[in-house]
């Protein structure tokens, strides 16, 4: 009954326009479909590069103090729950600003995204790969 009833609903006007004022009909949603786009920009701005270097370095200069460093918070970070990354980075970022920021959703994720990284570069040369 939902898929039918709300399948109606879903159009490129859905998308691209505002949100409708409470107690009119219609509206859409690309305020929250840029914000969503803008998270995941800065997210992939910070954690790729990041990720990428750590993962870099960690193949490249395995025997190397920091390196093991740089391991051991990888691995630190895999065992954690996202959820507990998030909660770590608002108490970090969100509660000194006293007010939620785009910018706080944006570190969590690019830690996840370090994470993701660090795991694929280890895969990666456990497999053989280059």
């Amino acid at each position: 009954y939902v898929v039918r009833e709300g399948a109606a609903g879903l159009n490129a006007a859905f998308f691209t326009h505002l949100p409708a004022p409470p107690g009119e009909s219609g509206g859409g949603m690309a305020n929250a479909v840029v914000g969503t786009l803008e998270l995941l920009g800065m997210a992939l701005a910070l954690g790729i590069p990041l990720g990428l270097a750590g993962g870099i370095y960690v193949s490249e200069f395995a025997a190397d103090r920091f390196s093991l460093a740089v391991r051991f918070a990888a691995d630190a970070l895999n065992g954690m729950p996202t959820t507990v990354t998030g909660l770590f980075v608002y108490a970090l970022v969100v509660v000194p600003m006293h007010t939620f920021s785009g910018f706080a959703g944006a570190i969590a994720l690019a830690i996840a995204f370090y994470k993701w990284f660090q795991a694929g570069e280890r895969a990666e040369k456990n497999k053989g790969g280059s």
